[in-house]
């Protein structure tokens, strides 16, 4: 019954994100050219193609629960908990560029395609729901959309630098948020950090 639980919570956690993702790129512009990609982006791509490898590698197993563990783990904590809150400091900022906004959108649909639960996010693997530029990509006429969405290991560049910087700024960021806990500052109190030494330099509200 625990498990049933957490899987019950998982495809909740799933489905709300992607309310999210819909919100931020139903009828937006997605045209790959000239798209910047953040940090967080090119961190979130890159362990898509780690993931991947290891999904499909249990499916090749038909290993259902280790797909499913792997599946939990991934997408729980690397998209919904980290990636998700980041891409918010983009689409929301005033002063990012349209290209950035575009590359974050282009992430926010790549990485949630998910083959484990294509009955809860179907909507993000058709392509009638999304902005200009994105269909044409959608694969051949008349295959079932949950499957021509979802992209697979060999499709997804692994980037080298952005897994070590990222894993530092998400250490940095834990490290703030236990001081916070140790000096019982309320959670809901925002303390401003400067990073300057990586990509996402600047001023952040944790």
């Amino acid at each position: 019954m625990a498990r049933v639980e957490e899987y019950r919570n998982f495809c909740n956690k799933l489905w709300n994100a992607a309310r999210y993702v819909l919100m931020n790129v139903e009828d937006q512009d997605l045209k790959s050219q000239g798209a910047e990609f953040s940090l967080a982006d090119r961190w979130i791509r890159s362990r898509l193609a780690v993931d991947l490898t290891r999904i499909e590698a249990g499916f090749r197993r038909l290993s259902a629960s280790t797909c499913g563990q792997c599946a939990v783990r991934i997408y729980w904590h690397e998209f919904c908990d980290w990636y998700v809150e980041l891409s918010k400091a983009v689409l929301q900022s005033e002063s990012a560029s349209p290209a950035a906004k575009r590359g974050t959108r282009l992430t926010l649909v790549q990485r949630s395609k998910h083959c484990c639960a294509p009955c809860i996010l179907s909507p993000l693997l058709s392509p009638r729901r999304y902005g200009n530029g994105h269909a044409a990509s959608a694969g051949a006429p008349g295959r079932d959309h949950h499957a021509r969405g979802i992209p697979t290991a060999a499709a997804v560049p692994t980037d080298v630098q952005a897994e070590p910087e990222m894993r530092w700024v998400m250490t940095s960021f834990l490290g703030v948020r236990q001081i916070k806990g140790e000096m019982d500052i309320a959670p809901n109190r925002k303390l401003e950090v400067a990073a300057a030494k990586c990509a996402m330099r600047g001023i952040w509200s944790i």
